[in-house]
């Protein structure tokens, strides 16, 4: 997110005396200067990035090879905390699925399943109350058929909430009150399919 509230780019293709090269993405005023960014490559021919408008919007813009780049409005105004954070995975080919942090502390969900052309679906992970209103949410999908969310609580807390295909969305809280900055961010990875770790201020 650039000062004008820009969203820019840079992009490198390896090859001998290749070099990164810039442009923008997004045009002045569009984002939150103090929102989230996250992005996805669910096949190697696509790309999507969203982050949160200036008016508290899901942005989405996705490219598709030989197409270039295109955006739609995935959540409208209000939807998002203007300094909440965003969440991202991509878990199989044909799936991506986001989460970010709404005015009312709640977390929201939307997925999207299929090919180009498909619509997305949207619906709430966490009640309202639950989230502290910044940027600390992460998620990761360790296994194809399961993923991982994790957010910092309106009380400092960790809170973990997971899926298992065939089943549904379950949470518990892995570091109690006071455990989290309200202000801090989380990382996670998944380096092996038995195994997951985050960290946090």
């Amino acid at each position: 997110i650039a000062p004008d509230a820009s969203v820019q780019g840079a992009f490198f293709y390896a090859a001998e005396g290749a070099t990164w090269q810039r442009y923008q993405l997004a045009p002045p005023e569009s984002a939150s200067l103090i929102g989230g960014i996250k992005a996805v490559s669910r096949i190697p021919t696509s790309m999507e990035v969203w982050f949160v408008g200036k008016d508290g919007s899901i942005q989405d813009y996705y490219w598709y090879q030989d197409i270039g780049w295109k955006n739609f409005v995935l959540a409208p105004a209000g939807s998002a905390a203007l300094k909440g954070g965003i969440a991202a995975v991509s878990r199989i080919p044909t799936s991506m699925e986001i989460w970010w942090i709404a005015p009312d502390a709640s977390v929201q969900g939307a997925y999207f399943y299929g090919g180009q052309g498909a619509s997305w679906n949207r619906y709430e992970l966490a009640p309202p109350g639950s989230a502290a209103l910044a940027k600390g949410i992460t998620a990761v999908s360790r296994i194809s058929t399961s993923m991982e969310v994790w957010f910092i609580g309106d009380d400092g807390s960790i809170q973990d909430y997971y899926w298992y295909q065939n089943s549904n969305w379950k949470n518990f809280t892995l570091a109690p009150g006071a455990s989290a900055t309200l202000t801090g961010t989380i990382a996670a990875v998944s380096r092996i399919p038995t195994s997951m770790e985050i960290w946090w201020i």
